[in-house]
Order: structure tokens, then sequence, then C-alpha cells
């Protein structure tokens, strides 16, 4: 366990250096941000650098925030962008910047 530095704010984090209290950046985040674009998170499940439980985590985070996510885990996508992630993309900006 340990803490991290956001914005001046310090929070506690658990082994793998996650946020442990989640609630408490939901709600700075909700407050912080003053407009809500959608996101779209895409995750290789193959990924070695960061876990797909950090897909989760911000999905949460950002759902709590009021922010509309698309998101999608890629089977077999190791820590990078493939053919299909670019569709998806093409995707989603196609439906968002209209």
């Amino acid at each position: 366990m340990g803490t991290i530095e956001i914005s001046g704010k310090s929070y506690e984090t658990d082994e793998e250096g996650y946020l442990t209290d989640l609630s408490q950046w939901n709600e700075e985040l909700a407050g912080e941000i003053s407009v809500r674009p959608p996101v779209m998170l895409v995750h290789g499940a193959a990924d070695e650098v960061i876990p797909v439980a950090a897909l989760h985590l911000t999905r949460e985070a950002l759902a709590a925030a009021g922010i509309g996510v698309d998101w999608h885990v890629r089977e077999g996508l190791g820590h990078g962008i493939d053919g299909d992630v670019v569709g998806l993309t093409a995707q989603f900006l196609a439906r968002h910047l209209r």
C-alpha cells in the first residue's frame, strides 16, 4: 500500500498502485470537469504493460462523473493498436462528430 499525489491531493493506493477509494476520486473528478464529451476506451486483453483492470477502473470513474463511455477489450491484442481498433475509433468518431 502507498499513496499517490494527483493535483496536490494524496490518495491511498493498493500494492499494485491502484486507488483504494474510488468514491473520493469520482466525486473530485465530477467536480473538476466542466465539459463531458463521450470517451472511447480500448484495451488489449493480452496487454503485458497495463492490466485490463485499469480499463474498468477508468470506465467506472468516467461513468460516475457523468461521462458516456464506449469501451472494448480486444482479445489477443497486447499493448498496441491494430486494424480493428482503428475501425472502432472511426465508428466512434463518426457517431459523435457530426
